[in-house]
């Protein structure tokens, strides 16, 4: 299986720039969503500008831009969280990396010992060849931020690119926006 797809990445205007000169840079965390990567809405522009509305709002930054980028990875580098199998090797996965944690194994580096989830696809990626994480998710809108609402249900697909590689060939500017507070 080979995955293309058009996907969407929000960010502020200073930021957009530097990308558009220079390409994607990977951020790094164990904190992260997915691990390390460049975090991307999977054929959902809406969903990549209602995030920079809301995180900008939180970040500071009052013009947002979002991104769009054709991404194309083979198989051999997809980590797909959307399938059973993905789902069942994270898990297993998991019951293994908190016991280590727990033994002074493997240090997380991060505040919430509970969301170890970027921590543990960051040590799968040392493991196999991810180069692409993809995960439905739920993800806050500016309303649901707003009202502290939350769900088990995913709204989107996130994809997690860690070699911009994959993403950094024709960059285009979807939409361009201010953020009324």
């Amino acid at each position: 299986m080979t995955y293309k797809s058009l996907c969407y990445h929000g960010t502020s205007l200073q930021n957009a720039e530097s990308i558009l000169e220079k390409g994607f840079k990977i951020s790094c965390g164990n904190d992260h969503w997915l691990g390390d990567g460049v975090y991307f809405f999977e054929n959902d522009g809406e969903m990549a500008i209602d995030w920079c509305i809301a995180e900008g709002s939180k970040r500071g930054y009052n013009k947002y831009v979002v991104l769009h980028s054709e991404i194309c990875a083979s198989e051999e580098y997809i980590y797909n969280l959307t399938e059973p199998e993905g789902r069942k090797l994270f898990h297993e996965f998991r019951r293994i990396f908190i016991n280590k944690v727990a033994k002074g194994e493997y240090s997380v580096g991060i505040k919430n010992k509970h969301v170890l989830d970027g921590a543990i696809i960051n040590k799968l990626c040392q493991l196999f060849p991810y180069k692409l994480i993809i995960s439905s998710m739920f993800v806050q809108q500016v309303e649901d931020r707003r009202k502290k609402d939350f769900s088990r249900i995913p709204n989107c697909v996130i994809v997690c690119v860690r070699d911009v590689t994959f993403c950094n060939n024709d960059i285009q500017i979807y939409k361009e926006g201010v953020i009324n507070e």
